[in-house]
């Protein structure tokens, strides 16, 4: 071998030395595993090689998500929930909350469902009546003093006061009309009226009823009107008045019916007592389903108010019932033993004498108390 092959052999082997066993690198279109590691992964001070993005960002080369095995990794997961920005979603108008009319309740506010101890200072308890209390109480201390002035216990001048026909009869007339009054408004008096022995079927009817919505109003305006009138002094002697009074004046009024499109009743399940009688307290109360059905609502009845205000004042009032309902009614279980107190008669006989504290103490010793909600949802 000739000393320029020799040297042309040393080359050789120095350039494999250099190359590695598997030669030199070739090119291709993707930079070398070193260098996309270099700029990929958070920690790393090398900056990523031109014209490339870390990876999780948009337009990063496919090399950048490419692990060491070669697989391509999942891409980052999105931003939680609470962090992504809602643009462009209008927000939903306020649910509409109607105005409490009677026997109406809070649909989130139900009343307590049921109470079942029976038993005199159970009654009490429930309800202790202190209206009617106090004007029987107040009748009997007015009867008493009659009766001490009777017999001269008084001192003067309350003795001849209160035996004087004059002064005795009017006050104890004002105080018996008083409590006769409040007889007649009275809860016992309504449960002792509407007696039942199926509330289960009264339920079903109402809930199967439709919401009412009713809507009236009625314009006015004041006038101003001259008035003059004639007077008559102690002498004799006639004059000439004027003067002017306010006289308001009522002139178009409107009524109309909300219909509804669709309703539904979502009242809750019906559970019946297990006492031979039992005081049933009934609510209603009316929402809606969604914002679209509330915003229908109030728009109409803008219109209604908008369309019926033809002068300078009016009234408006809005009326929400349910065909069949009513709050108080005493359910009588089938075979069950009435006694004299659930008499609608009995109620009035002991009203008059005075004694009608004493029957609804009596009544509410003996039965249980359910109260039941019915809700009405209205849809657009």
């Amino acid at each position: 071998m000739s000393g320029e092959e020799r040297q042309a052999l040393m080359k050789k082997d120095k350039k494999d030395l250099e190359a590695g066993p598997f030669g030199p690198p070739q090119p291709t279109g993707l930079p070398a595993y070193g260098s996309a590691t270099s700029s990929a992964y958070p920690g790393s001070s090398a900056p990523p090689p031109q014209g490339m993005m870390p990876p999780g960002q948009p337009g990063a080369p496919m090399a950048e998500m490419m692990d060491p095995s070669g697989m391509a990794s999942p891409p980052p997961p999105p931003p939680p929930v609470g962090q992504q920005q809602q643009q462009g979603v209008p927000s939903a108008p306020p649910a509409y909350v109607p105005q409490a009319a009677e026997n109406e309740v809070d649909v989130n506010e139900l009343p307590p469902a049921y109470e079942d101890d029976v038993s005199c200072s159970a009654g009490i308890k429930r309800n202790q009546h202190k209206m009617c209390l106090v004007f029987t109480l107040g009748l009997l201390t007015v009867i008493i003093l009659r009766i001490l002035a009777a017999f001269d216990v008084l001192p003067e001048p309350a003795n001849s006061n209160l035996n004087n026909p004059a002064i005795f009869w009017p006050i104890f007339a004002g105080v018996y009309l008083i409590y006769f009054i409040e007889c007649t408004c009275s809860s016992t008096g309504a449960f002792t009226r509407n007696k039942t022995m199926q509330p289960e079927l009264l339920v079903q009817q109402v809930q199967q009823s439709p919401p009412n919505i009713n809507w009236f109003i009625q314009c006015y305006h004041y006038e101003t009107r001259h008035r003059t009138r004639t007077v008559r002094d102690s002498n004799g002697n006639t004059r000439t008045e004027h003067y002017t009074e306010r006289v308001r004046v009522n002139t178009h009024s409107a009524r109309q019916t909300y219909t509804m499109p669709h309703w539904r009743d979502s009242s809750p399940q019906w559970l019946p007592p297990t006492h031979s009688l039992t005081k049933h307290k009934f609510y209603f109360g009316f929402s809606f389903s969604n914002a679209s059905a509330a915003q229908r609502y109030n728009t109409e009845k803008a219109i209604f108010i908008a369309t019926n205000n033809r002068d300078v004042h009016f009234d408006f009032n809005e009326n929400r019932t349910i065909a069949g309902f009513r709050k108080h009614v005493l359910g009588i279980r089938e075979g069950a033993s009435l006694p004299c107190s659930v008499r609608q008669d009995m109620f009035w006989l002991t009203a008059v004498l005075g004694l009608s504290w004493l029957f609804r103490v009596h009544l509410s010793s003996f039965t249980g108390l359910h109260r039941y909600t019915f809700i009405k949802l209205i849809d657009a």
